[in-house]
């Protein structure tokens, strides 16, 4: 039995044990079998005060929510906190997770952002998984009978944890996406709404137009409108994954303008890249680089473009080569 295995045991036997005990079935053969447990493996004493922290909050959740059992409670948490509570080390974790139960209960709302040049990785209750681009902001409610996302700034990457009783639904303005268990990223732009898809299948369309969705599978991007006008790729796996290379801290150009690749780096760093001439913004660039790093950027245009790079505190101006 692996490490991870016995200590998952652990932490079950600890969750039975206080059940047990707040169930009535207590006495004082039950509290020396109780102390010989204890003392059987040092690691139990640690996992009976992380299972004491998230009972105490099981507790309040089941006051808030119009009596629910403990089973209820446990059933509806389940996907939000099998993984994160049962095999787990730290009483933070374990109040994460039970948090996340009366998150579930409850309805309320999950606020996550991001600042300037930061990406970030964060875990739903639900069991979802989002990464977040530089300065986004997200809200998620999930609720008994469906998952809702609000993309209030941004871009996000969501691998959504599959679940046909409660259909995840992203808003970004008036576009929502759709799915069920399946993974794609949401962009907000100014003048509409990018989708990518990486695996599954996304319904797409305009609050009140549900019967128009378009529905888009694995290796589609498509641009939504806010007068819903759409434009869709269909087979486009290359350009999605060159898309999505900031999630490992990377912009990849290839065949984007300068001008297009200039703005890419203006979304992580403070020191802006500025081009004033519209035909050297026009010309087209190849290469990886990494996010935070625009004066390498830079040094490669003027290296390649016959440009010139004029490096000021805010920003980095490229001029056509005189």
């Amino acid at each position: 039995m692996s490490e991870r295995e016995t200590a998952k045991k652990v932490e079950q036997a600890a969750i039975e044990w206080l059940a047990r005990r707040d169930g009535g079935d207590w006495n004082e053969t039950t509290q020396r079998e109780f102390d010989a447990w204890l003392a059987g493996d040092e690691r139990r004493v640690g996992a009976v005060t992380r299972a004491e922290a998230a009972w105490d909050f099981m507790s309040r959740a089941r006051a808030l929510s119009g009596g629910r059992s403990v089973e209820e409670i446990q059933r509806i948490a389940s996907l939000a906190a099998r993984r994160r509570f049962f095999i787990s080390t730290g009483v933070g974790v374990a109040l994460a997770a039970s948090v996340a139960m009366l998150a579930l209960l409850l309805g309320g709302a999950e606020r996550y952002g991001t600042e300037l040049g930061e990406i970030r990785q964060v875990a739903l209750t639900d069991g979802s998984r989002a990464s977040l681009n530089s300065q986004s902001q997200l809200k998620a409610s999930m609720r008994a009978e469906q998952r809702d996302v609000e993309l209030e700034a941004g871009e996000a990457f969501f691998e959504v944890a599959k679940d046909a009783a409660r259909p995840f639904i992203v808003k970004a303005g008036s576009v929502r996406v759709k799915a069920v268990g399946t993974a794609f990223s949401v962009r907000k732009r100014e003048h509409g709404v990018d989708v990518l898809v990486t695996e599954g299948v996304v319904s797409t369309w305009i609050a009140g137009d549900e019967d128009k969705a378009l529905r888009l599978a694995a290796g589609a991007r498509a641009f939504v409108t806010e007068q819903n006008n759409t434009t869709v790729l269909e087979d486009a796996p290359t350009e999605i994954a060159r898309a999505l290379s900031w999630r490992v801290g990377e912009i990849s150009l290839e065949g984007q303008t300068l001008a297009n690749a200039a703005a890419e780096f203006n979304r992580y760093n403070p020191r802006r890249i500025v081009i004033d001439d519209p035909t050297l913004g026009a010309r087209q660039l190849v290469g990886r680089f990494r996010v935070n790093e625009p004066e390498e950027f830079a040094r490669a245009v003027v290296s390649t473009l016959d440009a010139r790079m004029e490096v000021s505190p805010d920003t980095i101006r490229l001029v056509p080569r005189k």
